[in-house]
């Protein structure tokens, strides 16, 4: 009986390894595809392989592609044009100085869409350790804009153009 229960735990062991070894290929296979999704999404946004702000693209796009999707915060709408409250993360207003319906994304979201509040936004709060970045399109692709602070006029063709966006707090 011994020798039957040590041959059935080295099949154990054996399979166990098999099945680790299958797991970091699968691991290191998807992140080679998050790497390129990452890549490809910075060549389409506009930036040149090869220099500082693409490798900074391709970082922050990977982060954002290996960030479990139950960690992605998507934001809350309110239409009917009453106060969003709450000191930390970023709001974007329907209106210039922020008036009308407002969308507020929480600290560290990423809002691939901006469910009934798409081209809507003409002015944005952002808390103090928050950065916003806005995207003319879904899926954070087209021209991008980076705001530090609060803007009571996006003006210079923002108005009414936001489709995605992401809120970074430290």
């Amino acid at each position: 009986m011994a020798v039957a229960s040590l041959t059935g735990c080295t099949a154990v062991e054996g399979l166990s390894g098999r099945i680790s070894e299958q797991m970091r290929a699968a691991e290191q296979n998807r992140q080679q595809a998050q790497m390129e999704t990452a890549r490809k999404r910075c060549l389409d946004y506009g930036y040149e392989p090869g220099n500082e702000t693409f490798a900074a693209c391709v970082q922050k796009e990977f982060t954002d592609l290996s960030t479990p999707r139950s960690a992605v915060t998507v934001g809350s709408v309110n239409i009917g044009g009453s106060a969003v409250t709450g000191s930390v993360g970023c709001t974007l207003y329907e209106h210039v100085n922020y008036g009308g319906g407002a969308y507020r994304l929480r600290p560290n979201s990423v809002v691939n869409a901006l469910p009934g509040f798409n081209d809507r936004a003409s002015s944005a709060r952002v808390s103090g350790s928050c950065t916003l970045e806005l995207y003319e399109h879904d899926d954070h692709r087209g021209e991008r804009r980076i705001l530090r602070q609060d803007t009571s006029e996006f003006g210079h063709g923002w108005n009414d153009r936001v489709s995605s966006a992401k809120c970074w707090c430290r």
